[in-house]
């Protein structure tokens, strides 16, 4: 029995109270990321019609002028989280890829155009 009063009251314990000031301290850096990672999808409307539309079917854009591909309408992405999920999309936009090699966004970039698709989709 002793021992287990010894447990519980031994150096493990007393130091666990002085921990709760620097956890409640340290939360809202850990939700921070969780909130910025909602986006801004009115942010982000510039990059779309300047960039994203040389090639892609968007909203309040004229029709690209590609040929060659056929890259999916924002519409279409929007549309089908099953096939674009976010996950998926964030991955695709990290890194430069074919044919989209210039295209280089920020991890807030990302954030907004995933809010974009969200909001066009209705989601």
């Amino acid at each position: 029995m002793k021992t287990a009063t010894t447990a519980r009251s031994g150096p493990g314990r007393a130091g666990r109270p002085a921990l709760l000031p620097i956890l409640l301290a340290a939360l809202p850096a850990v939700l921070a990321p969780a909130a910025a990672a909602e986006g801004d999808p009115d942010a982000v409307r510039g990059l779309v019609v300047d960039r994203c539309a040389r090639c892609h079917l968007v909203p309040d854009a004229p029709a690209p002028e590609v040929e060659g591909m056929a890259p999916p309408p924002f519409s279409e992405i929007a549309a089908n989280p099953r096939i674009y999920s976010e996950t998926r999309l964030r991955s695709f936009l990290q890194r430069p890829h074919w044919p989209m090699q210039a295209l280089i966004l920020s991890p807030r970039d990302i954030d907004d155009l995933l809010a974009y698709f969200r909001a066009l989709g209705g989601r």
